[in-house]
């Protein structure tokens, strides 16, 4: 088998310390440390589960606000106060095992919706 000459140059990082026996520390590209200091014992952002809306709690949301408007919930500038409680209401009704929240998951909904709507 023939040795390829770089190899020979590369150095071995597999060791867990350098010659006085210290942790060696990892180092990004840039030279910054591979942890930052202010991160420390939290979850990294990719860690956590995300909530996926299904169709049909999409539907029933989507219905709960026609009815919200019908009712007359709708006013010039958005909804009156109360309207995500209500939201909330509706979908624990037409699904008892729902834990959607008013705050933050409904209210996040929204907040997307109105985004995709402008």
């Amino acid at each position: 088998m023939t040795v390829d000459p770089i190899e020979d140059e590369v150095p071995d990082l597999t060791d867990e310390g350098n010659d006085a026996g210290e942790p060696v520390d990892d180092y990004n590209m840039d030279g910054t440390s591979g942890t930052p200091r202010g991160n420390r014992g939290r979850k990294r952002a990719g860690t956590t589960s995300r909530r996926v809306w299904t169709y049909a709690k999409e539907c029933e949301l989507m219905n709960a606000l026609n009815d919200l408007v019908v009712k007359g919930y709708k006013c010039d500038n958005g909804f009156r106060s109360g309207y995500l409680l209500l939201l909330e209401n509706a979908l624990v009704n037409k699904f008892p095992l729902c834990d959607l929240k008013a705050e933050p998951h409904i209210n996040s909904k929204m907040h997307v919706m109105d985004l995709l709507e402008t």
